[in-house]
């Protein structure tokens, strides 16, 4: 990856929402003008202008009109980023901090936020994870959890099987 911080902020700044990176369906639309003067017309998200403006061989700029209008240029982005080229690793990067595939989501001057969602460990050992690098005991995660009610009522019918072989036998 060659995004450097100023060209992650310039992104988020430039072609998120309220300074954060955005997946698709959060209200960002853009037009990439190709070379031959034809637009594509993107509902888009962060990700997505950036994978466009990187293709100077077929794009020539990219004009963001939702939720705001301005037209940009793969140089703009290339000074942001310290004049380092930006690649299709760095498209990678920016939409797996979107927030819709992963629960972090990149902000300006921010490290990325993420969002917990809790779940047991496996295998089992008391312990739940916030897919953010917390963790915390659980003992619904124990790999020893007592039986839920439907194995309760199989656990009494085993029971029950297991008396009247004990009475059979005497």
């Amino acid at each position: 990856m060659t995004l450097t911080q100023n060209g992650k902020d310039y992104i988020a700044k430039e072609w998120g929402i309220n300074g954060c990176y955005v997946p698709v369906g959060v209200g960002l639309a853009y037009k990439a003008i190709k070379t031959d003067g034809t637009a594509v017309i993107g509902d888009g998200d962060t990700a997505g202008i950036v994978q466009m403006i990187i293709m100077r061989e077929t794009y020539t700029r990219i004009e963001v009109i939702s939720p705001k209008t301005q037209s940009y240029t793969y140089t703009e982005l290339f000074t942001a980023n310290d004049g380092i080229n930006v690649d299709i690793f760095d498209v990678r990067w920016v939409a797996l901090n979107d927030g819709y595939i992963s629960p972090e989501q990149y902000c300006l001057g921010l490290p990325p936020i993420c969002t917990p969602k809790w779940v047991c460990e496996t295998p089992l050992n008391g312990y739940e994870n916030d897919g953010c690098g917390n963790r915390r005991l659980n003992s619904v995660c124990n790999s020893d959890v007592p039986p839920s009610t439907n194995d309760a009522t199989a656990v009494l019918m085993l029971i029950a099987i297991i008396v009247a072989y004990l009475i059979m036998k005497k």
